[in-house]
């Protein structure tokens, strides 16, 4: 699966530029990565799947849009997306 990590380091840097809080940078970034790993993740689950080689399918799940994502995983992706940040940045990145 696509993690949308490529994203991340533009996004903090465009954070500091604007000045927020730390507590606000951190909510902004979260909701930003969570939104950008689900589009990411259904557009790269309908053209694997229009190919036959989907490698997931959440049909008949909680809250699943089209097979493709489960909204019910927001607080994993809003998670790993500021994991991904923390990493870059320490990383210098």
């Amino acid at each position: 699966r696509v993690s949308g990590q490529a994203g991340i380091v533009p996004v903090h840097e465009a954070s500091q530029a604007v000045g927020l809080s730390p507590r606000d940078s951190a909510v902004r970034h979260g909701m930003l990565y969570m939104v950008l790993i689900f589009v990411v993740e259904y557009i790269s689950g309908w053209w694997l799947r229009a190919h036959g080689i989907c490698p997931w399918d959440y049909t008949g799940r909680h809250s699943n849009i089209n097979g493709l994502i489960r909204l019910d995983f927001a607080p994993l992706w809003f998670g790993t997306g500021l994991l991904f940040e923390k990493i870059t940045k320490k990383n210098g990145g």
